[in-house]
Protein backbone atom coordinates (compact mmCIF):
# COMPACT_ATOMS: atom_id res chain seq x y z
CA UNK A 1 0.00 0.00 0.00
CA UNK A 2 1.32 3.60 -0.47
CA UNK A 3 2.66 5.06 2.62
CA UNK A 4 5.29 2.49 2.85
CA UNK A 5 3.27 -0.61 3.35
CA UNK A 6 3.89 -3.80 0.87
CA UNK A 7 2.92 -6.97 0.92
CA UNK A 8 6.01 -8.71 -0.26
CA UNK A 9 4.85 -12.51 -1.45
CA UNK A 10 4.02 -13.99 -4.71
CA UNK A 11 0.81 -12.97 -6.05
CA UNK A 12 -0.89 -16.49 -6.67
CA UNK A 13 0.44 -17.40 -2.89
CA UNK A 14 -2.99 -18.60 -0.90
CA UNK A 15 -3.13 -16.30 2.35
CA UNK A 16 -3.81 -17.58 5.60
CA UNK A 17 -5.76 -16.24 8.87
CA UNK A 18 -2.97 -15.04 10.17
CA UNK A 19 -1.17 -13.17 6.65
CA UNK A 20 -4.66 -11.29 6.34
CA UNK A 21 -4.81 -10.14 10.16
CA UNK A 22 -1.01 -8.76 9.86
CA UNK A 23 -1.66 -6.84 6.67
CA UNK A 24 -4.65 -5.37 8.43
CA UNK A 25 -3.04 -4.49 11.48
CA UNK A 26 -0.05 -2.54 9.52
CA UNK A 27 -2.15 -1.33 7.10
CA UNK A 28 -4.49 0.71 9.76
CA UNK A 29 -1.75 1.87 11.34
CA UNK A 30 0.04 3.32 8.17
CA UNK A 31 -3.50 4.84 7.53
CA UNK A 32 -3.78 6.37 10.69
CA UNK A 33 -0.17 8.38 11.53
CA UNK A 34 0.51 9.22 7.54
CA UNK A 35 -2.94 9.86 5.76
CA UNK A 36 -3.06 13.36 4.95
CA UNK A 37 -6.78 13.83 5.83
CA UNK A 38 -7.58 12.42 9.18
CA UNK A 39 -11.32 12.10 9.44
CA UNK A 40 -11.13 9.91 5.97
CA UNK A 41 -8.51 7.78 7.38
CA UNK A 42 -10.79 7.19 10.21
CA UNK A 43 -13.48 6.33 7.96
CA UNK A 44 -11.54 3.90 5.88
CA UNK A 45 -10.02 2.39 8.90
CA UNK A 46 -13.13 1.85 10.49
CA UNK A 47 -14.64 -0.55 7.18
CA UNK A 48 -11.47 -2.28 7.04
CA UNK A 49 -11.61 -3.00 10.85
CA UNK A 50 -14.98 -4.49 9.62
CA UNK A 51 -13.88 -6.55 7.00
CA UNK A 52 -11.03 -7.93 8.70
CA UNK A 53 -13.45 -9.35 11.49
CA UNK A 54 -15.88 -10.77 9.01
CA UNK A 55 -12.86 -12.24 7.45
CA UNK A 56 -14.76 -13.60 4.36
CA UNK A 57 -11.78 -14.56 2.75
CA UNK A 58 -10.89 -17.27 5.08
CA UNK A 59 -7.98 -19.38 3.78
CA UNK A 60 -6.70 -20.12 0.44
CA UNK A 61 -7.69 -16.24 -1.18
CA UNK A 62 -4.69 -15.60 -3.41
CA UNK A 63 -2.73 -12.29 -3.27
CA UNK A 64 -4.40 -11.12 -6.48
CA UNK A 65 -7.75 -11.37 -5.54
CA UNK A 66 -7.32 -10.41 -2.23
CA UNK A 67 -5.27 -7.05 -3.44
CA UNK A 68 -8.81 -6.37 -5.62
CA UNK A 69 -11.02 -7.13 -2.61
CA UNK A 70 -8.70 -4.91 -0.40
CA UNK A 71 -8.29 -2.04 -2.35
CA UNK A 72 -12.02 -1.54 -3.38
CA UNK A 73 -12.38 -0.92 0.52
CA UNK A 74 -9.22 1.27 0.66
CA UNK A 75 -10.73 3.49 -2.24
CA UNK A 76 -14.73 3.32 -1.00
CA UNK A 77 -14.63 6.48 1.36
CA UNK A 78 -13.03 9.27 -0.99
CA UNK A 79 -12.51 6.99 -3.94
CA UNK A 80 -8.42 7.60 -4.10
CA UNK A 81 -6.38 5.94 -6.17
CA UNK A 82 -3.36 6.18 -5.09
CA UNK A 83 -4.29 3.61 -2.39
CA UNK A 84 -2.98 0.35 -3.48
CA UNK A 85 -1.17 -2.81 -2.63
CA UNK A 86 1.97 -3.72 -3.73
CA UNK A 87 3.56 -6.95 -3.71
CA UNK A 88 6.92 -7.99 -3.86
CA UNK A 89 8.41 -11.32 -4.33
CA UNK A 90 11.52 -11.24 -1.77
CA UNK A 91 11.14 -9.38 1.75
CA UNK A 92 13.92 -6.55 0.56
CA UNK A 93 14.42 -3.60 2.52
CA UNK A 94 13.53 -0.01 0.53
CA UNK A 95 17.17 0.96 1.21
CA UNK A 96 19.07 -1.75 0.69
CA UNK A 97 21.99 -1.98 -2.14
CA UNK A 98 20.00 -5.20 -3.99
CA UNK A 99 16.83 -2.96 -3.56
CA UNK A 100 18.80 0.43 -5.30
CA UNK A 101 20.54 -1.58 -8.08
CA UNK A 102 17.57 -3.29 -8.91
CA UNK A 103 16.06 0.10 -9.12
CA UNK A 104 18.61 1.88 -11.40
CA UNK A 105 18.23 -1.48 -14.01
CA UNK A 106 15.12 -0.99 -14.48
CA UNK A 107 14.99 2.33 -14.91
CA UNK A 108 17.91 1.65 -17.35
CA UNK A 109 16.37 -0.45 -19.11
CA UNK A 110 12.99 1.89 -19.38
CA UNK A 111 15.36 4.44 -20.32
CA UNK A 112 14.69 6.35 -17.35
CA UNK A 113 10.90 7.08 -18.09
CA UNK A 114 11.66 8.92 -21.83
CA UNK A 115 10.13 6.53 -23.99
CA UNK A 116 10.22 8.50 -27.31
CA UNK A 117 11.58 11.87 -27.92
CA UNK A 118 11.35 12.85 -31.52
CA UNK A 119 11.05 15.75 -33.96
CA UNK A 120 7.86 15.00 -35.93
CA UNK A 121 6.75 16.78 -39.44
CA UNK A 122 6.44 20.88 -38.62
CA UNK A 123 9.00 21.31 -36.64
CA UNK A 124 6.93 19.76 -33.69
CA UNK A 125 8.82 18.06 -30.58
CA UNK A 126 7.04 15.15 -29.08
CA UNK A 127 8.11 13.42 -25.53
CA UNK A 128 6.16 10.54 -24.92
CA UNK A 129 7.08 10.13 -20.90
CA UNK A 130 6.25 6.89 -19.05
CA UNK A 131 7.70 7.47 -15.26
CA UNK A 132 9.00 10.58 -13.60
CA UNK A 133 12.05 8.74 -12.06
CA UNK A 134 14.70 10.41 -9.27
CA UNK A 135 16.91 12.91 -10.56
CA UNK A 136 20.04 11.43 -9.49
CA UNK A 137 19.79 8.92 -11.62
CA UNK A 138 17.77 10.10 -14.84
CA UNK A 139 18.24 13.76 -15.35
CA UNK A 140 21.07 13.73 -17.48
CA UNK A 141 18.54 11.72 -19.41
CA UNK A 142 16.16 14.07 -19.36
CA UNK A 143 18.27 17.31 -20.15
CA UNK A 144 19.35 14.92 -23.22
CA UNK A 145 15.31 15.19 -24.27
CA UNK A 146 14.99 18.40 -23.28
CA UNK A 147 17.84 19.89 -25.50
CA UNK A 148 16.93 17.69 -28.24
CA UNK A 149 13.41 19.03 -28.57
CA UNK A 150 14.65 22.66 -27.41
CA UNK A 151 14.82 24.04 -31.24
CA UNK A 152 11.06 22.99 -32.19
CA UNK A 153 8.53 25.53 -32.06
CA UNK A 154 5.78 23.66 -30.35
CA UNK A 155 5.62 20.53 -28.11
CA UNK A 156 3.33 17.63 -27.18
CA UNK A 157 4.03 15.91 -24.07
CA UNK A 158 2.59 12.43 -23.91
CA UNK A 159 1.43 11.33 -20.47
CA UNK A 160 -1.13 8.64 -21.51
CA UNK A 161 0.67 6.17 -20.46
CA UNK A 162 2.64 7.58 -17.52
CA UNK A 163 2.21 6.16 -14.19
CA UNK A 164 3.88 8.70 -12.02
CA UNK A 165 7.07 9.25 -9.88
CA UNK A 166 9.35 11.65 -8.62
CA UNK A 167 8.15 15.13 -7.62
CA UNK A 168 11.46 16.43 -7.93
CA UNK A 169 11.70 15.01 -11.57
CA UNK A 170 8.72 16.97 -12.68
CA UNK A 171 10.50 20.10 -11.30
CA UNK A 172 13.38 19.43 -12.77
CA UNK A 173 11.35 19.27 -16.19
CA UNK A 174 9.34 22.49 -15.48
CA UNK A 175 12.09 24.05 -14.59
CA UNK A 176 12.81 24.17 -18.92
CA UNK A 177 9.32 26.02 -19.09
CA UNK A 178 10.28 29.08 -16.70
CA UNK A 179 12.61 31.93 -16.18
CA UNK A 180 11.76 32.81 -12.57
CA UNK A 181 11.79 31.31 -9.34
CA UNK A 182 8.44 29.04 -9.59
CA UNK A 183 6.91 27.12 -7.02
CA UNK A 184 6.31 23.39 -7.76
CA UNK A 185 4.88 21.72 -5.14
CA UNK A 186 4.23 21.54 -1.37
CA UNK A 187 3.98 18.47 0.59
CA UNK A 188 2.15 17.93 3.52
CA UNK A 189 3.44 15.14 6.30
CA UNK A 190 1.06 14.63 8.73
CA UNK A 191 2.96 12.57 10.85
CA UNK A 192 5.86 15.30 11.55
CA UNK A 193 3.20 18.31 10.99
CA UNK A 194 5.51 20.02 9.00
CA UNK A 195 5.06 20.99 5.21
CA UNK A 196 7.93 20.95 2.33
CA UNK A 197 8.35 22.94 -1.16
CA UNK A 198 9.87 22.33 -4.48
CA UNK A 199 11.11 24.81 -6.48
CA UNK A 200 11.69 25.14 -10.06
CA UNK A 201 15.94 25.26 -10.16
CA UNK A 202 17.69 28.37 -11.10
CA UNK A 203 19.25 26.83 -13.72
CA UNK A 204 19.26 23.46 -15.90
CA UNK A 205 21.19 21.94 -18.37
CA UNK A 206 21.11 23.41 -21.86
CA UNK A 207 18.37 25.92 -23.21
CA UNK A 208 15.13 26.74 -21.70
CA UNK A 209 12.19 26.01 -23.88
CA UNK A 210 10.94 29.40 -24.14
CA UNK A 211 7.52 30.75 -24.62
CA UNK A 212 6.04 28.51 -27.08
CA UNK A 213 3.24 26.42 -26.78
CA UNK A 214 3.48 23.09 -25.41
CA UNK A 215 0.10 20.56 -25.29
CA UNK A 216 -0.09 18.23 -23.11
CA UNK A 217 -1.71 14.62 -23.57
CA UNK A 218 -3.13 12.33 -21.06
CA UNK A 219 -6.29 9.70 -20.20
CA UNK A 220 -8.56 8.74 -17.23
CA UNK A 221 -6.35 5.40 -16.83
CA UNK A 222 -3.37 7.37 -15.41
CA UNK A 223 -3.95 8.45 -12.02
CA UNK A 224 -0.69 9.36 -10.13
CA UNK A 225 0.12 12.34 -13.00
CA UNK A 226 -2.70 14.35 -12.58
CA UNK A 227 -1.08 16.86 -9.95
CA UNK A 228 2.35 16.80 -12.34
CA UNK A 229 0.33 17.51 -15.48
CA UNK A 230 -1.33 20.48 -14.04
CA UNK A 231 1.61 21.75 -12.40
CA UNK A 232 3.72 21.26 -16.06
CA UNK A 233 0.59 23.25 -17.80
CA UNK A 234 -0.07 26.10 -15.49
CA UNK A 235 3.51 27.04 -15.57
Amino acid sequence: MNHGGRMKMDEQKLLNKGEILEFYNKSIGLLERNYLFPEVAKQICDRLRVQSERLEFQNGISMSEFKKVVEQELQSVNNDKHLHIFYEEENLDDNSDEMINQYKIIAEKNNFGFHRVERLPGNIGYLDLRVFYENDIASETAASAMNTLAHTDALIIDLRRNIGGSPYMVAFLASYFVSEPTHIETFYRREEDRESQIWALPHVPGKLYGDKPVYILTSKKPFLQVSYLVTLSNI
